[in-house]
């Protein structure tokens, strides 16, 4: 597949994921990331649309507080080209990490999210997780 056909049809895939994710429906929502990922074969970890997709499936297993899945799914994101660095990928690995308990951990990634994004990153979570940087800033 050319890039230009790709680039359209992972846009396309991911744009009706997300439609997907924001009206609840999670399973379907998933299913449709993975079609995408499944179409970038054994290089995804290094294609520009690794980190969309991992970042897609892992928004719709944090909304739902399935944390494991969220955190697997993140992890891969954050490890993909381009990941590390992405402050909504570190916000959500520390939420994730401060609903395990891992409070060190969370301080970690949510002060990446922090330095990258500042207080917006925070603006609409759930003011726990601010709380817990906000003595470090």
């Amino acid at each position: 597949m050319k890039e230009g056909e790709l680039a359209d049809k992972i846009g396309s895939i991911a744009k009706k994921a997300k439609s997907l994710t924001l009206t609840g429906k999670f399973k379907e929502s998933i299913a449709e990331y993975q079609k995408g990922i499944a179409l970038l074969g054994e290089k995804i970890m290094s294609s520009k649309y690794a980190v969309m997709l991992f970042c897609g499936i892992g928004e719709a297993y944090f909304l739902q507080k399935e944390w494991q899945e969220a955190l697997d799914y993140y992890g891969k994101a954050v490890s993909s080209e381009g990941g590390l660095g992405e402050p909504l990928i570190h916000l959500r690995l520390g939420q994730i990490r401060f609903e395990f308990g891992q409070f060190e951990k969370a301080a970690d990634e949510l002060m990446r999210a922090y330095m990258g994004g500042g207080n917006l990153m925070f603006k609409g979570e759930n003011p726990k997780y601010f709380k817990l940087i906000e003595s470090l800033l």
